[in-house]
């Protein structure tokens, strides 16, 4: 069976009812996104009458886009119950597959060195997500503990949050339930 790809007007295709898989308005901006950044290279799969059988939200994000056409393939061969069973598979299979992290480091590393090139958010993952990508396994830094200051006023009392980049640190000999909110939601 060799596939072919037409183009054809988003708007005209229908999307199967029955679709259980859904999509946020933030999922499409990504998908719109990635189809600006690199085409429309992945076709929707429709039936002979123009149901779609994948592709629901490439086919928002196109239209989101103003496109006038779309690529799609053919799947002609299916019957309707086969037709609803890779509507399924072809949702779920996806969800099986794990992330090697050291080779997403990798990638992810490579991209965020290009700087202003491409955006590695492009990729669908979030600037956290990144960060912690980023950081997986990698080894800590030998840390070496200060010296104590004994002597001269503190500049830190108990009960202080302070902003270290990212992170939050509180002054506290233990956490009194005064100082764990405020390091959720600081006021300063």
């Amino acid at each position: 069976m060799a596939l072919k790809v037409r183009y054809v007007a988003p708007e005209t295709l229908t999307p199967y009812a029955g679709n259980a898989r859904t999509h946020s308005e933030k999922q499409i901006d990504k998908i719109a996104r990635s189809i600006e950044q690199f085409g429309f290279v992945n076709p929707i799969l429709t039936d002979a009458d123009g149901n779609v059988i994948a592709g629901h939200g490439r086919i928002r994000a196109a239209i989101k886009l103003g496109l006038k056409e779309a690529p799609v393939i053919l799947l002609a061969h299916l019957s309707e119950a086969e037709r609803r069973a890779y509507i399924l598979a072809d949702n779920r299979l996806a969800e099986d597959a794990g992330w090697d992290s050291d080779l997403l480091r990798i990638e992810l590393g490579y991209l965020c060195q290009l700087d202003l090139e491409i955006d590695p958010t492009i990729t669908g993952f979030e600037v956290a997500e990144i960060d912690l990508a980023l950081s997986l396994d990698v080894e800590p830094e030998q840390e070496t503990c200060p010296t104590a200051i004994t002597s001269g006023e503190a500049v830190t009392r108990q009960g202080e949050i302070w902003t270290c980049g990212v992170r939050k640190v509180g002054a506290s000999v233990s956490w009194p339930a005064s100082v764990s909110p405020r390091l959720q939601n600081p006021r300063r």
